[in-house]
């Protein structure tokens, strides 16, 4: 599964309009899954070095039904130790916006995910100075875990 890595790296770099990182990318059967490790999405230019939001692990179950019909249709996602930076910049912008996004025919939707877990998050917010150097922060939690569904 880890030849795809520069493939789905390039999608989700299309979609969101930032620099994406994968370390690995793996598959089990029971139940058919794609993990992926260590995964990040950088900050754009006009924002300071760092991380729009980083995770330690996603584990995206998949549904064989719709992998029968050549398509891909993620039943459920979990995400353990994400960490999302969110930083305003004075001008307006947030650093997790993607105004310029593209949308192309040669790829694929991935439609609605039924259930999205959450274990262990982090959440910080922060606005950046004038200078466009990094600010304070406003907000911040820490052992965020949920339950989304539908």
């Amino acid at each position: 599964m880890d030849r795809y890595r520069p493939q789905v790296i390039s999608y989700l770099q299309e979609k969101t309009g930032k620099q994406v990182e994968i370390g690995r990318l793996t598959l089990t059967f029971f139940p058919v899954a794609i993990h992926i490790d260590h995964f990040g999405v950088k900050n754009p230019p006009i924002f300071p070095r760092g991380y729009v939001v980083q995770v330690a692990r996603i584990d995206a179950e998949l549904s064989v039904v719709a992998l029968l019909h050549t398509q891909v249709a993620i039943k459920s996602l979990v995400l353990e130790d994400p960490l999302l930076n969110m930083t305003s910049d004075p001008d307006g912008p947030w650093n997790f916006e993607n105004p310029q996004a593209q949308v192309s025919q040669s790829t694929f939707p991935l439609g609605m995910i039924s259930r999205v877990q959450i274990k262990r998050g982090q959440l910080i917010a922060s606005n950046l100075l004038p200078s466009d150097a990094a600010g304070p922060i406003f907000f911040e939690a820490h052992e965020v875990s949920c339950d989304l569904e539908q």
